[in-house]
């Protein structure tokens, strides 16, 4: 699995454990009130099933059943047939940018706050971290690129940006880097996609021309890209 998978089944573990919380908490308040107390767990309790729900969805684990489905005897999960997720990061990170955009679209105000639609904003943001660290190395914003240090010419570091390298001749390994827009997560601007890949390979272009003195070669702008919600997104 590469690090995207690993980064969302740590964000998949954190919702499990929130749900696990949650039913914890009205089972034992259940079990010392009357009957008002069952009624309103039981209403808390269908914003677990929704959130249950959209965690299937998500890990496509019961993708064929119907999303307002009751899980009754006649659709038990275990019969039901998991679809694989997609192998590639960026496509896996597609695959969640479009289930919650998706989901932002349809929802009114009210229910843009929802736990649903709060647990995949925050699983594309977790998912998302080792992809936007590749991101900051391509572009110079973090301070060093190990994965140019590596001199392996069948390694590729940068293929999840849709970048790949071939060894030059000569008695120094240099790189020529190509480029394949279609292969960068689906939510970022196509417009911006060849940009990015220039801004990278410019930068290393100049860092071998000048030895690294250039002033734009040091990195540590202190800037960075990340997710925002909300108000927070400017």
């Amino acid at each position: 699995m590469t690090p995207t998978h690993h980064s969302l089944l740590h964000g998949l573990s954190t919702c499990l454990t929130h749900i696990k919380q949650r039913l914890t908490s009205s089972t034992e308040g259940c079990s010392k009130e009357d009957k008002p107390a069952w009624l309103k767990a039981s209403s808390g309790l269908r914003e677990v099933r929704a959130l249950l729900s959209v965690l299937c969805d998500i890990i496509q684990w019961v993708s064929l059943l119907p999303v307002d489905a009751a899980l009754t005897d006649d659709q038990p999960l275990d019969q039901a047939k998991p679809t694989p997720l997609p192998s590639r990061a960026t496509s896996l990170l597609t695959h969640l940018h479009a289930h919650l955009l998706s989901r932002i679209s349809t929802y009114s105000p009210s229910q843009s706050r929802s736990e649903p639609v709060l647990a995949l904003a925050y699983l594309l943001k977790t998912s998302s971290q080792p992809l936007l660290a590749l991101l900051h190395q391509w572009v110079g914003l973090s301070d060093t690129s190990p994965a140019d240090a590596v001199i392996d010419p069948d390694d590729q570091p940068w293929s999840d940006l849709g970048i790949t390298r071939h060894a030059l001749g000569g008695q120094e390994t240099r790189w020529e880097y190509t480029f394949s827009s279609s292969k960068m997560p689906g939510f970022i601007p196509k417009a911006d996609r060849r940009t990015l890949f220039e801004a990278g390979r410019s930068l290393r272009l100049l860092r071998e021309a000048s030895g690294g003195r250039h002033p734009l070669c040091a990195g540590g702008w202190d800037l960075s890209g990340s997710w925002g919600w909300g108000e927070e997104k400017e």
